[in-house]
């Protein structure tokens, strides 16, 4: 038979509902990391008033994945281990008759796993729902800053209106259908409202803590935490990612909270995004949505190239050994590669690095190329493209773009053969014009 546990819930608004758990799980970018590093500061005063919040780690920034270790196990499918910790967690609450409160954004998209898990206890679940859009926007925000997105916000919602079934659409209503929506709490995550009721202090609200517990309890102050990078920091940031070692963390950290430390020392808020009037409305058409409180980049899109330049003055002079990592990380990439991006030219501006342009690349294949050609790394489209570059450096356009069209052909999506592409297009015009003005 199931136990609910009484002792402390006399601190605890009277309810016909009385739980053993409360889930917190999310959804993504809706204040989760201020909500857990506040309920990490309060572990003490919370298990006075009847719940357990269990300890976990973060990192400098006061940012954490919560109780993360949980949601990776149920992620993974291992109900077994999953389980286990759960039943951990649980028994240490029963001790002291406490309600246990867990909290992690892992947990949002795995109903099915948990409710095997949790099915047999009295479960509440609270989750922020935000704005689709907005949602969209922080998401990407946050793939740049730790995920290592490089393409711009733009292509990412071109692509998303290209889908027929959004994959965050219909969560919630699947945590209705297994736990009753009854137990479901979902409050309308707006920053709008936060700036006057901090976020920690809905979220007290909704434990049902006592209106003298909650004012005791609440933050002096509305501290962000896990904020945007500013828009500059965070087009440095993309552009960076296409070059940086993904296994060097501690740089990559070092890094982020440079970027971070940049980000909040601004007065304004400098969450400006990368789209234009028409995409916004098709994306407001497709989510039914009517507001959406985001600042569209038109002034600050013509000024990140000179912040950028700032962002680097001021990494040389106050952070030299990231800034020697970035152009550590550059120089290996020219090296590897004959043809650069746009992005990548920028990036090779703003840490002040020399390179060749394509038509003074030598013409024969880089030591690179070799090396990956006598390992078996090469597969025909490497061939095409790369033996159309020693074609271009010879300026046999016509037999270089025969070989492209083939590459492309084989693998139509990839980035560099579709800038060689373009580079042969450019170099047959100018020829032709030549010819033209001979006569």
């Amino acid at each position: 038979m199931r136990k609910i546990f009484t002792k402390d819930f006399l601190k605890i608004k009277s309810s016909k509902n009385q739980y053993d758990v409360i889930l917190h799980i999310g959804a993504p970018k809706t204040g989760t990391s201020a909500i857990q590093n506040f309920l990490l500061n309060s572990r003490k005063a919370l298990l006075k008033e009847g719940v357990y919040y269990p300890y976990h780690d973060q990192d400098q920034n006061n940012i954490s994945g919560g109780h993360s270790k949980l949601g990776t196990f149920i992620a993974q499918g291992d109900v077994e281990h999953g389980k286990k910790l759960f039943l951990e967690y649980l028994n240490k609450a029963k001790k002291t008759n406490k309600i246990l409160l867990l909290s992690s954004e892992s947990f949002y998209f795995q109903v099915d796993t948990f409710f095997k898990i949790i099915s047999s206890y009295k479960v509440k679940i609270i989750v922020f729902e935000r704005n689709r859009i907005e949602s969209i926007i922080s998401l990407y925000n946050q793939g740049v800053k730790r995920h290592f997105q490089t393409h711009k916000l733009s292509d990412v919602c071109q692509d998303i209106l290209n889908r027929n079934n959004p994959p965050m659409d219909n969560v919630i209503e699947r945590w209705k259908e297994k736990f009753n929506a009854e137990n479901i709490t979902v409050i309308s995550y707006s920053k709008a409202q936060f700036m006057k009721k901090s976020i920690e202090e809905v979220f007290l609200v909704n434990l049902n803590l006592h209106n003298k517990v909650i004012e005791r309890l609440k933050p002096v102050d509305i501290k962000m935490i896990n904020k945007s990078y500013g828009y500059a920091e965070l087009e440095l940031k993309r552009v960076l990612n296409i070059v940086l070692d993904r296994q060097n963390n501690v740089m990559n950290n070092w890094l982020d909270l440079f970027l971070q430390r940049l980000s909040d020392l601004k007065q304004t808020n400098d969450e400006s995004v990368e789209l234009s009037d028409e995409l916004l409305k098709q994306l407001q058409k497709k989510f039914n949505v009517s507001e959406v409180f985001i600042e569209l980049n038109q002034q600050k899109k013509r000024d990140v190239c000179r912040d950028i330049f700032n962002i680097c003055d001021l990494m040389e002079k106050n952070e030299n050994n990231l800034y020697l990592y970035i152009r550590q990380c550059l120089e290996i990439y020219t090296k590897r590669n004959v043809v650069f991006s746009k992005d990548v030219e920028a990036l090779l501006k703003w840490f002040d690095i020399s390179y060749k342009p394509l038509q003074y690349q030598d013409k024969f294949f880089t030591q690179f190329q070799l090396n990956q050609m006598s390992i078996g790394k090469y597969k025909e489209a490497d061939f095409l493209r790369d033996i159309s570059l020693v074609l271009i450096a010879h300026k046999d356009y016509v037999n270089a773009e025969k070989l492209i069209a083939r590459a492309s052909k084989i693998r139509p999506d990839g980035p560099v053969i579709q800038q060689i592409k373009e580079i042969i297009k450019k170099e047959i015009l100018k020829e032709s014009n030549d010819v033209k003005k001979s006569y």
